[in-house]
């Protein structure tokens, strides 16, 4: 199966996908056609059960289609024999890894060669190369430990090091990032980018965490029973909508210029809030603020309604301006946000006493 860096790995064409056989099964996803190419990292993101695994194992041939078409390159995956798929593509998910006592280091290795570990010793060159991959994902100290006596998360990081340690070109990584930590999972997403854009593989990463996708993926398939498959560059797939109507809801939507899902419902009143709209402590009181459903307004934006202002001085000094020209000096957010939540109560029932009919 010959295949250069200059073409497309993974393309779909008219697939059909899903669970069952005859009358008895299950479509997930019909009339699929997307693309995966070479160095490209892809999140395949979706809802739990929403048929993210079935696409994958359809992809790597591990599960048959019900119709059209998965190439690898040039081939059709159905043309493929095993041996031939297991030199161009590779599956791994939080059950690649048993619960056995080999070494983490003869696990990366075994498989990636045929007699590997039962009939040689590993080389040099073996020991290096798994050394650096445990390195590139900060478990460099786990070389001797046993698989079974590693946590789930610690498991996820040794199953993505036998997968960077792999020559093959296409490799898919199923909900390794589910069991990790929030700055593990940027961290990771970063590296697999990088070896996806200097090793030129096509990397593709199922995943829950849309934004995180949005941020970090090349490319986005995103699979939803219900809603169907899409699949595009994240900025395309927000300007044609498709990134609100699949992640979103009336209450939640994608803001492009901060790459963040954002709570819009609710937002009971608005305040102004001055001062260096760049730095991190008015960030810090916009986020505080929109949690608790209010909206911010600008000096230059205030469209009159807001009756309370917060100035952010800086040096961790805040400010509150109420109606009656009094202020109240803080020096942390908490006590901000508790004194203009209160002050806020008070307007709102002095409001609606002023608007209520007289008996």
């Amino acid at each position: 199966m010959e295949m250069t860096a200059d073409e497309t790995a993974v393309s779909l064409r008219n697939l059909s996908f899903g669970f069952g056989r005859s009358s008895k099964s299950t479509v997930l996803g019909s009339r699929i056609d997307a693309s995966l190419k070479y160095g490209e990292l892809a999140c395949v993101v979706g809802p739990v059960g929403g048929g993210k695994s079935l696409l994958a194992k359809t992809v790597v041939g591990l599960q048959p289609c019900f119709d059209g078409d998965v190439f690898l390159g040039r081939r059709r995956v159905g043309d493929c024999s095993k041996a031939e798929l297991s030199r161009h593509v590779a599956y791994f998910s939080s059950e690649s890894a048993s619960n056995c006592s080999i070494s983490v280091a003869d696990y990366i290795v075994y498989g990636h060669k045929p007699v590997w570990p039962f009939r040689r010793k590993m080389s040099e060159k073996d020991n290096n190369a798994v050394s650096r991959c445990l390195d590139w994902l900060g478990i460099g100290d786990f070389g001797n430990r046993k698989i079974r006596t590693l946590s789930r998360a610690e498991r996820d990081k040794v199953i993505m090091a036998k997968a960077i340690f792999s020559d093959v070109p296409v490799i898919f990584l199923d909900g390794l990032l589910d069991s990790l930590s929030f700055p593990d999972n940027v961290e990771v997403l970063c590296l697999l980018r990088r070896m996806a854009h200097t090793s030129k593989k096509a990397v593709a990463v199922l995943m829950s965490n849309a934004e995180l996708a949005v941020q970090f993926a090349d490319r986005i398939w995103s699979v939803d029973k219900n809603r169907g498959f899409n699949s595009g560059i994240p900025e395309d797939l927000f300007l044609r909508g498709v990134v609100d109507e699949c992640f979103g809801n009336e209450r939640i939507s994608y803001d492009i210029s901060t790459g963040r899902f954002v709570y819009s419902g609710d937002h009971i009143r608005s305040v102004i809030v001055e001062g260096d709209v760049a730095g991190k402590e008015y960030t810090a009181v916009c986020r505080a603020l929109g949690r608790c459903a209010v909206d911010v307004e600008t000096p230059e934006t205030a469209s009159g309604s807001s009756v309370l202002k917060v100035v952010v001085k800086g040096n961790g000094r805040f400010c509150l301006h109420h109606p009656d020209a009094s202020e109240e000096n803080f020096t942390s957010v908490e006590h901000l946000l508790t004194a203009l939540l209160s002050a806020m109560s008070k307007l709102r029932i002095s409001l609606l006493s002023e608007e209520s009919p007289e008996p």
